[in-house]
């Protein structure tokens, strides 16, 4: 190795001496591994593949079922939507840690497929409030319900006392983590509205008009694909019997 070349390297080598490393923390590396754990279990398909089975839905029974509609990242938007009353894509992200964009893509997934059901504001395209409908419920119950004997199986041999402290500790765990997500987006709502009013008469008025050209669009394409989807209606003339 060259002088030139070795020169780069020190220079690094010392850079990273200088950065401060935090004192290694047991408790929060474990804490970490079981919290990627967990969530690799809820995102594995298997494991959605095994709470279907569970449910009485094999490979090869009622193909035609809701449950069958539904993937892993569905379900959660599911589960969010159970007892919430009618939130919308901002309140589930904030449940489930996910942007309000990736909600209403999911959203817009589940309602092609019958599960849910939206209240637009009105002249606005984006989502307002949401509902499942009665498939969606079904089949989000089907797949819980699957799901919980899966995690029972998975504490069959935990005592009474730790299965309920385990339940308590990760419940506690996820109030803060929704607390932190809740923060994050209030700090992001506040973001949009100083750029808001930073804006000048003139972009505000262009914004409101492509807002309205983009709701028109969407009104056009949702009239077609209505259209596309209804049979066409045929007209029967019917003849005079000459009878006069």
């Amino acid at each position: 190795m060259t002088d030139t070349q070795r020169i780069p390297a020190l220079l690094r080598a010392e850079r990273q001496e200088r950065i401060p490393r935090p004192p290694a923390d047991p408790l929060a590396a474990r804490l970490d591994h079981a919290i990627l754990s967990i969530g690799a279990l809820a995102a594995r398909p298997q494991f959605h593949a095994e709470s279907r089975a569970r449910a009485g839905l094999g490979r090869h029974h009622f193909p035609d079922h809701p449950a069958r509609r539904v993937d892993p990242a569905l379900y959660g938007v599911l589960a969010a939507l159970d007892g919430q009353g009618m939130p919308g894509p901002t309140s589930i992200g904030i449940r489930l840690g996910l942007h309000p964009s990736t909600v209403a893509h999911h959203l817009e997934r589940l309602e092609r497929r019958g599960l849910v059901e939206r209240n637009r504001y009105f002249g606005n395209r984006r989502w307002g409030q949401v509902l499942l409908t009665p498939a969606g419920r079904v089949a989000y119950e089907t797949i819980r319900d699957g799901r919980h004997e899966v995690l029972r199986d998975l504490l069959r041999k935990w005592t009474e006392d730790e299965q309920r402290s385990l339940v308590e500790q990760v419940a506690r765990l996820g109030d803060a983590i929704r607390a932190l997500n809740m923060a994050a987006e209030g700090k992001a709502a506040e973001r949009r509205r100083e750029a808001a009013d930073r804006r000048s008469p003139e972009e505000k008025e262009r914004a409101r008009r492509l807002a309205a050209e983009r709701y028109q669009r969407y009104r056009a394409a949702r009239e077609e694909e209505r259209a596309r989807r209804e049979p066409p209606r045929r007209t029967v003339a019917i003849e005079p019997l000459g009878l006069w």
